[in-house]
């Protein structure tokens, strides 16, 4: 996932999309955004799969980088990719937790599904 972004963003080390974040050893349910069931990864999932998904921590997260929101912006790649879920680390920082591209059929997660 991480790779994914990093590559469509034509990062530099000044400028990297990917920040520092703690969320290690850690299981998360999904904060989804508006509009998520209309998405390719999620739009056939069931609504208890979903709930699950929603209520429970059952996404594996083992990361030390994330992309935030900001950072995505930042790089002018929210017409790129479309966010789907995002989650809290440890300290607060909501980074993303799944997106699509619009234009490809490209999904990405950064948890361990």
């Amino acid at each position: 996932y991480e790779l994914l972004m990093y590559l469509t963003s034509n990062s530099t080390a000044e400028e990297d999309i990917l920040v520092k974040c703690n969320s290690s050893n850690e299981a998360l349910p999904l904060m989804f955004k508006v509009g998520y069931h209309q998405s390719r990864l999620y739009r056939f999932a069931s609504k208890e799969i979903v709930e699950i998904l929603m209520t429970q921590p059952v996404t594996s997260n083992h990361h030390g980088y994330c992309v935030t929101e900001d950072m995505l912006k930042f790089h002018k790649l929210e017409k790129v990719w479309r966010v789907l879920s995002t989650n809290k680390d440890m300290d607060g920082l909501e980074f993303i937790s799944s997106s699509e591209q619009f234009q490809r059929p490209i999904v990405g997660v950064q948890f361990h599904p």
